[in-house]
């Protein structure tokens, strides 16, 4: 981890915590106190505390010392980033540090009930889930139930989920740093694939102030869902809806909003999987019939599987247009119309046809628009 490491631990053998807690903090002040107050009160729990300031101006890093230096717990480790790296990267930093049993990584806290934390670390550990959540709403057990928390704003905060990282899965041990908050959350959804949540007694209280989630996040869950194959037609049609009702950011595009799904779609199958590239392009149609790219992609898919037939129809339904142009809608009913133009005057037989043996214009290279390299 590269950033200046202190530790208040002088002892020679350190015995295996069964906690890991991991905190970032960037400029909130006001979190540290009551934060590390509250893990200082776990006693009965043998726990490790990983606390990193994500290169704070005020005076964070500071309080953090103060308390430490107050404190003198043996198995906390300090980490001072010298340059921000926001929170998804300084907690993938410190997973590879830790050594307890179970993960915890609140935002931030005020209070925390012993009894029922180790309780739930206990249950956590002899169930044959990855994930306890403590939360008032019915623990989520479907991607539309997940939607379901989003759209009423009631997705549960970091402080609320605990981890198991005995039965994780290596591949599984990271948070996604494009969300900017409740990564615990992204971390229980990918989690779902290998098994349910349970449910919680609620362990800890924290701040609920400045904590709610941006668009950048919501729509970063919303497409979280949208990865997860058992989401349903209707629950995708949903979650496109969610996605254009956060509104653009600055950096976005038209078809911004499913840009994650197409370069998942691209990752896909230039590692071989064609079918799951497949499964995702048909989504993001669906929704966005119109979606350039993931048309010509789609074409250019089955055209390297064979299934010329349905490339062809693909190709058919659509006039593909002329490089860097956007494509136009074939209007298909109107051969079924009556032509009600005026006849034009045929050819003269010897007039030559200047359009015989030249390409057709109207034929693109797919491979111009998408790169498999």
């Amino acid at each position: 981890m590269d950033a200046n490491y202190w530790t208040q631990s002088d002892a020679v053998h350190i015995p295996e915590p069964t906690l890991s807690v991991i905190c970032v903090f960037r400029n909130r002040e006001e979190w540290v106190e009551p934060t590390l107050k509250a893990l200082y009160s776990i006693q009965r729990i043998p726990c490790e505390f990983i606390i990193i300031d994500d290169a704070s101006t005020d005076g964070t890093t500071e309080s953090i010392r103060s308390l430490i230096e107050y404190y003198q717990h043996d198995q906390t480790y300090f980490f001072e980033q010298e340059a921000p790296r926001g929170r998804g990267n300084s907690l993938n930093n410190a997973l590879e540090q830790v050594r307890g049993r179970v993960l915890w990584i609140p935002e931030n806290l005020h209070s925390v009930d012993q009894d029922w934390l180790g309780e739930t670390i206990e249950s956590l550990i002899a169930s044959n889930t990855h994930t306890a959540i403590a939360m008032e709403d019915p623990v989520p057990k479907s991607p539309m139930d997940w939607l379901h928390l989003l759209q009423n704003e009631r997705i549960p905060y970091d402080r609320n989920y605990l981890f198991d990282l005995g039965r994780m899965r290596s591949i599984r041990k990271f948070t996604d740093p494009h969300w900017s908050t409740r990564h615990a959350t992204e971390l229980a959804i990918r989690l779902m694939a290998d098994s349910d949540p349970v449910p919680a007694k609620l362990f800890a209280k924290g701040e609920t102030r400045r904590m709610e989630m941006d668009d950048r996040s919501k729509k970063e869950c919303v497409l979280a869902m949208l990865r997860i194959p058992e989401l349903s037609f209707s629950g995708q049609e949903k979650a496109f809806r969610m996605l254009r009702s956060f509104g653009h950011t600055d950096t976005e595009e038209d078809e911004g909003s499913v840009e994650p799904l197409y370069q998942e779609a691209q990752t896909l199958y230039k590692s071989g999987n064609s079918v799951a590239a497949l499964e995702i392009l048909n989504r993001i149609l669906a929704a966005e019939p119109d979606h350039r790219r993931a048309r010509l992609f789609k074409i250019q898919i089955l055209e390297k599987m064979r299934r010329y037939v349905e490339a062809a129809e693909l190709k058919h339904g659509y006039d593909l247009g002329k490089a860097g142009k956007e494509p136009e809608l074939v209007d298909t009913d109107a051969a079924d119309e009556p032509d009600d133009t005026p006849d034009q005057p045929e050819e003269t037989p010897d007039q030559p046809d200047e359009t015989k043996g030249q390409p057709d214009e109207t034929e693109e290279d797919l491979s111009s628009f998408i790169s498999f390299e």
